[in-house]
């Protein structure tokens, strides 16, 4: 049986986009043109059938969405919702909860690495994708933090990322 071919999928959330949470700002659709082209790379070029990714809100929801477009349009790929803790969306705005719970209801399965929040959790998540991925995709400003973490560490594995930068859209 052939191995999967997995990637995750992390990048920042509204705080840390240029355009917040404006979603009909041309920059934030520019960044989603972007994430579909880097993930059908991914599916097309390196045969990757199974992503990861913790379904944080902004540009990690907008990339499940994304992911399930393209299994609707009859790609064969997976995808998992890997949440940090099992209560991540409790204190979201209601309509990013609604999404959230409508986007991982959607997904393919779903694994929660730890029950409760605490300063590990985001690194613990990321070590968590790490150890299975093949590839990785970013949604990164270059600043430190929970994304950064996750692209440093996947260098640190010699696991190839594919950056897009929310500044340079």
């Amino acid at each position: 049986m052939k191995k999967e071919t997995i990637c995750c999928i992390v990048g920042h959330q509204p705080a840390n986009l240029p355009f917040g949470s404006n979603e009909a700002d041309e920059r934030c659709m520019r960044l989603k043109e972007k994430l579909r082209a880097a993930i059908e790379e991914q599916i097309s070029e390196d045969g990757v059938t199974r992503f990861l990714c913790p379904m944080n809100i902004g540009s990690e929801l907008f990339a499940a969405e994304i992911i399930e477009d393209l299994q609707a349009e009859g790609k064969n790929i997976t995808l998992t919702a890997v949440l940090p803790y099992e209560l991540q969306a409790e204190d979201w705005p209601e309509d990013g909860r609604d999404r959230f719970f409508e986007t991982v209801r959607r997904c393919n399965s779903e694994k929660h690495v730890q029950t409760h929040y605490d300063d590990t959790c985001m690194a613990n998540t990321a070590r968590f994708m790490l150890d299975a991925a093949d590839s990785l995709i970013a949604v990164w400003n270059g600043g430190p933090g929970d994304v950064g973490l996750t692209v440093q560490m996947a260098k640190e594995k010699g696991i190839p990322a594919t950056v897009i930068h929310p500044e340079h859209l």
